[in-house]
């Protein structure tokens, strides 16, 4: 379980220099926790690789196909992992890890979509906005990860193992014109392929 999470870790930090400020610019939207739905979460948490995609069908969804893709460099022994994101503006008390009922609904719509994903693992990070110390934000970011992290897996029966909560204080805000906004106190969820 420590070996796993260190793995986790390392590759949160050998990644986030490149696809995590990538992925911070290229953030569309912070959901709202009333805006969730299935099809959003699934939408937000799908790997995104349009090479795959042959056609759409009327609903939009991507039709995939399998294809023989040689690589013409050495570098194939170690194939880099896919990850998919979505973030969301789940609500606490005030300075506080204690998760509101609206974002109880919120991760009820989460975790029985997380229940369908077996082949991938996820990572949990809390943001804060800029108001107080970086270390009470800190601790504060993490509480909160952790606090999402303890409900999906009790109530949603979601495998611990699968999941890992960490904090990001103020380090990655959605908002930079605006500091304090509400969409800068969110979690985000990171997949993980297997």
């Amino acid at each position: 379980m420590m070996i796993k999470r260190i793995k986790i870790l390392v590759t949160m930090i050998l990644l986030s220099f490149s696809f995590f400020s990538v992925l911070a610019m290229a953030q569309e939207k912070v959901y709202k926790e009333t805006e969730l739905n299935d099809e959003m979460i699934n939408e937000g948490l799908s790997f995104k690789n349009s090479s795959d995609c042959v056609k759409k069908k009327e609903n939009g969804e991507c039709i995939r196909t399998r294809s023989f893709r040689p690589e013409l460099n050495d570098q194939s022994e170690s194939p880099s992992k896919q990850l998919a994101s979505l973030s969301v503006m789940i609500t606490f008390e005030t300075n506080s890890a204690e998760l509101t009922p609206k974002a109880k609904q919120a991760l009820d719509v989460i975790g029985r979509n997380l229940n369908h994903i077996s082949d991938s693992e996820f990572i949990i990070e809390g943001h804060a906005d800029l108001r107080g110390s970086y270390e009470l934000n800190q601790r504060l970011s993490t509480a909160r990860a952790e606090s999402v992290m303890n409900y999906l897996a009790n109530k949603h029966n979601i495998d611990r193992g699968k999941l890992s909560a960490i904090g990001k204080s103020y380090t990655e805000l959605a908002n930079t014109k605006n500091p304090t906004a509400p969409e800068n106190r969110r979690v985000t969820f990171i997949r993980i392929e297997n």
